[in-house]
């Protein structure tokens, strides 16, 4: 049985692949690789032959859309631990004037980052330089403990009854109101740092493969790309709202159409003393480029 992961992976491994033969250039060997192509060979022929499709189409379309493709001269896959530094760009093609184009490749999910909370993590600190405020911290320490006390139990987070009200929502709660402090007080440079912690530090594609099509964004913040439109990233916060009907999700609104969901929920099976976020645009600009490629799936 393949996981989120295995087609994650699988699938950066063939658009590699396929800008490979493309632009008729190497794809080096990294450790990165190496598990990608076992991850990619987990799957079924029948599967294989859709991920195949939908790389092609996307690089296809990419390299007729920027010429920059035309310089290409090695394309790598990014080893893991350069997302955690802030880079969030799966496949790198090196250019010959130096430059680059990055690659995000997502199977049949959105979400732009995954970022834990605990009362360990100041986020504000982490995320943007600015501090959380030691009234969060000391608000949010006993729901820690209580998980840390279960932990030590041995229990998995099915066995806690009413778990979105005794922690999901308390975090949440304490999350959003320090979230609004941190806007007030650092204005518009923590919500420059905000975007760009969620969004990386490149400029990048985004290719989403789904059943039936695959879309391609373009992340153009800092204007490098040649296809897409130029980001203006927001000024401030507009909004901050609990979404209809859901105790641990939050709606972020900015200036300029933006919107973010920050879903808070367990990161294991097992019980332990922090809490992850599934974080992902709801709103865009319309300005924002993007562009749908059906497949026609074909039987292996």
């Amino acid at each position: 049985m393949t996981t989120q992961t295995d087609s994650g992976k699988a699938f950066e491994y063939q658009i590699a692949v396929e800008l490979a033969l493309y632009l008729d250039k190497p794809f080096l060997d990294t450790s990165a690789k190496n598990i990608a192509y076992r991850a990619y060979f987990v799957h079924s022929q029948a599967e294989q032959v859709k991920i195949q499709q939908a790389a092609n189409e996307a690089i296809v379309f990419l390299c007729c859309h920027d010429n920059r493709f035309k310089k290409a001269e090695v394309i790598v896959l990014q080893d893991d631990k350069e997302g955690m530094a802030g880079d969030v760009r799966d496949i790198i093609v090196k250019l010959s004037d130096g430059g680059q184009i990055g690659i995000s490749a997502k199977n049949r999910h959105e979400a732009v980052k995954h970022s834990r909370l605990s009362d360990l993590i100041d986020f504000g600190k982490k995320w943007t330089d600015c501090p959380c405020s030691s009234d969060y911290m000391k608000r949010i320490k006993p729901v820690f403990d209580d998980l840390r006390a279960k932990r030590a139990k041995g229990l998995l987070f099915r066995d806690i009854p009413d778990k979105v009200n005794r922690y999901y929502l308390p975090i949440l709660m304490a999350f959003e109101d320090e979230l609004r402090r941190l806007c007030e007080d650092y204005g518009q440079c923590f919500v420059t740092r905000l975007f760009q912690y969620l969004l990386g530090r490149y400029d990048f594609y985004k290719v989403i493969k789904e059943n039936g099509h695959v879309s391609i964004h373009s992340f153009n913040i800092a204007g490098e790309l040649k296809w897409g439109h130029k980001w203006k990233i927001p000024s401030r916060i507009d909004s901050l709202t609990r979404k209809r009907g859901s105790s641990n999700t939050l709606i972020v609104s900015f200036t300029g159409g933006w919107q973010l969901s920050f879903r808070i929920h367990n990161a294991s099976s097992k019980v332990e003393p922090s809490l992850k976020f599934d974080i992902q645009f709801i709103g865009m600009p319309q300005s924002i480029n993007r562009h749908i490629i059906k497949i026609d799936q074909k039987e292996a």
